[in-house]
């Protein structure tokens, strides 16, 4: 902890061991905070949320007391938790890096799988698109040789057939 004497006739004449008096502290609002905070919070997901409350309690303790110093900062030097639990501890995390790295991979394939999906479908309705074109121009050549088919025939029968009192085609 880094502290500023504000008051220097409380701090030396209040209390007869300040520097005890303040570790005392700090111990207490370590453990206080920690009450309020699950385990994996306060050592993994919330370590400034932790140490600005720790901070926070021990301002206040600081204050209550009349110390007369001011506190400037509050830095954690090593965050584990009880060695009691710490195996305990390690496999949950050791557990919840094997989690994100599958949800990861599997995010990564279903990505690639969906890359694929799209890219087979444009390619699909590509080749659909041609082939349709080419069907009806395929088709629209049939007509137009069909429709030439018949008017040659159509000439051919009103020669050999001419209607009466009508012109010849």
């Amino acid at each position: 902890m880094r502290y500023r004497i504000d008051d220097p006739e409380a701090y030396l004449f209040r209390f007869a061991d300040n520097e005890a008096i303040l570790r005392r502290e700090l111990d207490h609002a370590v453990v206080k905070t920690s009450a309020r905070f699950a385990i994996d919070r306060a050592l993994r997901t919330e370590i400034e949320a932790f140490r600005g409350a720790v901070a926070a309690e021990l301002r206040n303790r600081c204050a209550a007391l009349g110390l007369g110093v001011r506190l400037e900062g509050l830095d954690l030097v090593a965050v584990a938790p009880p060695r009691q639990v710490a195996d305990a501890f390690n496999e949950v995390v050791a557990a919840e890096n094997e989690r994100s790295e599958r949800i990861s991979a599997a995010r990564g394939y279903a990505a690639r799988v969906a890359n694929e999906a799209q890219g087979e479908a444009a390619r699909t309705l590509a080749e659909s698109r041609a082939a349709a074109q080419r069907l009806v121009s395929e088709t629209s050549a049939d007509a137009d040789y069909f429709r030439q088919v018949r008017d040659q025939l159509l000439r051919r029968i009103r020669q050999r057939f001419p209607v009466a009192g009508g012109p010849s085609v």
